[in-house]
């Protein structure tokens, strides 16, 4: 019995080892330093190393992507970045635009780098690859723009520019005011570090001074315009507003003395476009001229922001057309609109033979705006809609059903010159040809051409622009070709019989009504081309050898019919009552051909009593169906001799 105990608590013990769970067993995942050695050795080969691959720690910002490859971050940029860099979190009004885009990569290196705070190329030019402006790269270079961050900071600031104080007052952060030396510098006037940059370039310069691009003349000799440093109120101006101006520039003059007068001129404003003393664009002004510009005049700048904007507007260069002080026509416009425009756009290319009306009285407004437009070539419509502004009869013909593809699509400078010609009604060539210019392959592989189209004369059957019928044809079928063809017009009135597509108006049936390979402009040599209607003439039968008339099998229907019309049925030559027609190619007076007729005379013989004309199973082309005497050449059973 104690026996029969242990063996059953040893079959308990397995049973219960046999339930047990497995102990768990956890997939190993290899850091990517494991593969990536090579990539790390480079990194860590530069002077600064972003802190996770220098800690080996890639897995802080890649997710692993195991045996298939790709970078996997573990978040989208700028979250991955702000995920440790919390300090850079987008505040302040002023924002530098990379970083507002989440582009961190746009100046950091997220691995490593010889330039502090991991700069793709270094402080200044990590900067450069953005601001390429003159103005920053000048022959002589402020000390401080060596290193940007000296003055901005380069994510964001509560200051213009990204400064990181007032503007000018970061000036004096290494500028004494009372220095003696810059005291003498600036003629003893004693400045409080305002207004630096109205003469000074913070960046760079074309001489030590690091004056601005453009600069005002009286610069260096202040007391031009200003009362001396001695006096009770120095700094201050000797004139008042505009009148300090005109002490230099005399408003009698030009360009200040034409009949129209640019508002801020007139109203005494000159320091609402220019600066007084020096600025980095052109004419002193205070911002590029685009800018300045749009400032004031705010409806521009929704039509310049157009698809196609005039070339000088694109370029923001208003005063290649615009005075900015005073002009002798409207709009400051330093002369009339056509003289303007010669100015860009050669004056020959509008003065030939033919010229547009609009281009011949100089009124280059009716058709294009001057600074931008939704439409091509700064149409101020879409065509053809332009164009029916003048040609109101040519919105009807439109409205036909078969319109010319480029007048379809409104493109009617395809075919005319909107300004001038040498040519009738614009064309940019001769009428003769013209059309050719696009339809060229017509001509290709065509050796005998209908003497219109090879002329080039294609509006003697088609209209230019649009018809009801088909392929713009003046007239449909053969009332297209009958003033031409008056011949068989006149014949196919009086002749008794006319062929079927003749007679229903259909030339271009048989003919090509451009050109062909083949003589007459037909689509087909004879044989092909007649069978293609009259395939019943040729009646083949299974197992039976068929014998086709010559002139059939040579494609000859022409020896035997007429094409057109004819007074005798089936357009035949002459009647078929007589051997008349088989003549010219059967001797009716050979031995062996009368003999075979039982000696009769056969002129006045109906050959196609016996015989048909097209095709048989009998090498003699008898008829399908023959008298038993007949059959059996037993004509004399009936016949004398």
């Amino acid at each position: 019995m104690k026996k029969w105990s242990i063996i059953l608590f040893i079959f308990i013990g397995l049973g219960l080892l046999s339930c047990a769970r497995p102990p768990e067993r956890h997939l190993a995942i290899k850091p990517c330093v494991e593969c990536h050695q090579k990539e790390l050795k480079a990194f860590l080969a530069n002077k600064r190393v972003h802190a996770p691959i220098r800690e080996k720690r890639c897995e802080a910002c890649h997710r692993p992507h195991g045996i298939i490859g790709g970078v996997y971050l573990k978040k989208a940029l700028p979250q991955l970045c702000l995920s440790c860099h919390k300090r850079q979190e987008i505040k302040g009004k002023n924002i530098h635009p990379p970083f507002k885009k989440g582009n961190c990569l746009k100046c950091h290196n997220p691995h490593s780098t010889n330039y502090k705070f991991l700069l793709n190329k270094g402080p200044r030019v990590t900067c450069l690859v953005c601001h390429t402006s003159e103005r920053f790269n000048q022959k002589f270079v402020h000390q401080p723009a060596k290193d940007c961050q000296s003055c901005h900071f380069p994510h964001m600031s509560n200051f213009p520019y990204l400064l990181k104080k007032e503007k000018d007052t970061v000036c004096l952060d290494c500028h004494k005011t009372e220095n003696e030396v810059f005291l003498k510098a600036h003629k003893d006037y004693h400045l409080k570090g305002t207004y630096c940059t109205d003469c000074h370039s913070p960046h760079s310069g074309k001489e030590k001074g690091l004056f601005r691009l453009y600069s005002h003349q009286p610069i260096k000799d202040c007391d031009l315009c200003h009362l001396g440093p001695k006096k009770e109120r120095p700094f201050s101006l000797k004139r008042a507003g505009n009148d300090l101006c005109y002490s230099c520039h005399k408003k009698e003059r030009p360009p200040f003395n034409a009949h129209y007068i640019h508002p801020p001129l007139k109203e005494k404003k000159c320091l609402t476009c220019h600066a007084p003393h020096a600025s980095d664009f052109k004419g002193i002004a205070i911002s590029t001229e685009r800018q300045l510009c749009l400032s004031c005049h705010k409806k521009m700048e929704k039509k310049v922001a157009e698809p196609f904007v005039h070339n000088p507007v694109a370029k923001g260069e208003c005063v290649v057309c615009h005075n900015p002080h005073s002009a002798p026509e409207e709009g400051l416009l330093p002369k009339p609109i056509a003289g303007l425009c010669y100015d860009c756009h050669k004056r020959e290319d509008f003065k030939k033979l033919y010229q547009h009306s609009p281009a011949a009285q100089q009124k280059c407004l009716t058709c294009h705006n001057p600074h931008a437009s939704s439409q091509k070539w700064n149409l101020t419509q879409a065509l053809p809609r332009l164009c029916y502004n003048c040609h109101k009869e040519m919105k009807d013909e439109f409205g036909k059903i078969n319109i010319h593809t480029p007048a379809q699509r409104g493109e009617c400078y395809r075919c005319h010159n909107p300004h001038s010609s040498s040519y009738r009604f614009f064309l940019p060539t001769s009428r003769r040809g013209f059309c050719f210019g696009c339809h060229k392959e017509m001509k290709q592989g065509l050796t005998i051409l209908h003497p219109p189209f090879i002329k080039g004369d294609c509006e003697k059957c088609h209209e230019h622009h649009a018809s009801n019928n088909p392929f713009q044809l003046i007239h449909l079928g053969a009332e297209g070709c009958y003033p031409c063809h008056t011949s068989i017009e006149r014949k196919v009135e009086t002749k008794r019989y006319v062929h079927k597509p003749l007679a229903k108006g259909k030339c271009t049936t048989c003919h090509n009504p451009h050109g062909s390979k083949i003589p007459g402009q037909l689509y087909r040599p004879w044989k092909g081309l007649c069978l293609s209607c009259h395939e019943d003439i040729i009646k083949k039968e299974e197992k039976k050898r068929v014998f086709i008339h010559k002139p059939i099998e040579k494609g000859e229907c022409g020896r035997c019919h007429y094409p057109h019309y004819s007074n005798f049925s089936k357009l035949l030559l002459t009647s078929i009552s007589s051997a008349r027609l088989c003549q010219d190619c059967h001797n009716l007076n050979d031995k062996n051909l009368v003999k075979r007729h039982l000696n009769r005379p056969l002129n006045n013989t109906k050959c196609t009593n016996c015989h048909t004309p097209h095709s048989s199973t009998s090498k003699s082309l008898f008829r399908h169906f023959l008298h038993k005497p007949f059959a059996e050449g037993h004509c004399e059973d009936c016949h004398e001799g």
